[in-house]
């Protein structure tokens, strides 16, 4: 129901492709937001875009419970899953924040710079792309896009995300004397 009144508000906005994770909640989701456009878009997937991995602490409920004598990993090797104390932090065979981030550094890097730059190329004005991802690993996106527009985002500046809302973030290359300089605005 969410997918589909999002995808609805988005169906007069001409979409040139769609990103997603392949995470079902976000899959179900770009498909309806491709099945809600008036042309065919292309939607590919990519694990990329996936939510932070939280390993065997994936499911768990955080524990109030914190020792101040035990670390983050002695927490979690007693059983006792607390919520990770910085963004180094990871439960095992999960990611912590700092992953997250470096993902996200690779999507800007490998999707959302080289269609701004053929963009450029081709000269079009407003191309509108939608990345259907959740909302930590979107924070870390917002974050790694303001920073390469020159901010210096905080720490969960951009957390608090939530499902089925989304955020405009409009990039505008600036091309001066054959070097692309890439200017990003962000909006929430």
């Amino acid at each position: 129901m969410q997918a589909e009144a999002l995808a609805k508000s988005f169906a007069n906005i001409n979409l040139t492709v769609i990103y997603s994770s392949p995470l079902e909640r976000a899959f179900l989701t770009a498909k309806a937001l491709q099945a809600a456009q008036p042309n065919f878009v292309p939607l590919e997937t990519s694990p990329l875009l996936r939510e932070q991995h939280f390993g065997c602490g994936e499911g768990q409920k955080y524990d109030a419970r914190k020792k101040p004598h035990l670390s983050f990993e002695e927490h979690v090797s007693q059983g006792i899953f607390i919520p990770p104390l910085n963004r180094s932090d990871r439960y095992p065979d999960g990611e912590s924040l700092d992953d997250v981030a470096k993902r996200a550094d690779i999507v800007v890097e490998n999707i959302i710079l080289p269609n701004v730059k053929k963009a450029t190329r081709e000269g079009v004005q407003n191309m509108h792309i939608a990345f259907v991802s959740h909302g930590i690993f979107i924070a870390e996106l917002i974050a790694s896009l303001a920073a390469r527009g020159g901010s210096r985002p905080q720490p969960n500046q951009f957390r608090g995300l939530r499902n089925t809302g989304w955020t405009l973030v409009i990039v505008k290359a600036i091309v001066k004397m054959k070097k692309a300089m890439h200017k990003m605005s962000i909006f929430q």
